[in-house]
């Protein structure tokens, strides 16, 4: 799921069997593995895609301002809320994706697990968010306007 998001272009519009055949292509260059392509839902890729946040993610990756996979490392000196830790951190991962827009940065994070509600979905990944918001904030010296949790169907504002 993440794989085959990260290797599509956002910059264009689908339909359901192109997809099939975005994936088909990525396996012939060695990209997807064949099991790997069974365990994507190409008709929620496909809703977000048609989504609100998908028009905004073509539109920013038309326009050159979208990025995929970026990894940070955050150290404990730059994190501003490092006295609520017991332990010093060190923070590492990889934002799947974000994008400019002219009044600041979205942050998106795919998640395919489940949660009962919206609001439990938020809480488990608030702290992972705001340390993506953090990273951008200083990697880009802009301001963080959106952090986007996008799972299964469905978008949460975190």
């Amino acid at each position: 799921y993440h794989k085959f998001l990260e290797l599509l272009d956002f910059g264009k519009s689908y339909t359901i069997s192109q997809l099939y055949a975005e994936a088909a292509k990525f396996c012939e260059e060695g990209k997807l593995k064949p099991e790997m392509m069974e365990s994507i839902y190409y008709k929620d890729i496909l809703g977000l895609l048609e989504s609100p946040l998908g028009l905004r993610l073509r539109k920013a990756a038309q326009s050159g301002w979208l990025q995929k996979e970026q990894p940070f490392v955050l150290y404990p000196e730059l994190l501003e809320r490092q006295e609520e830790e017991e332990e010093l951190l060190i923070v590492q991962g990889i934002i799947d994706v974000y994008f400019e827009e002219p009044d600041g940065i979205v942050v998106v994070d795919y998640k395919t697990d489940r949660a009962a509600s919206r609001e439990e979905l938020a809480e488990r990944y608030e702290k992972q968010l705001r340390y993506y918001g953090e990273v951008l904030e200083r990697l880009t010296g802009k301001r963080v306007k959106e952090k986007i949790i996008y799972s299964q169907k469905e978008e949460v504002r975190v």
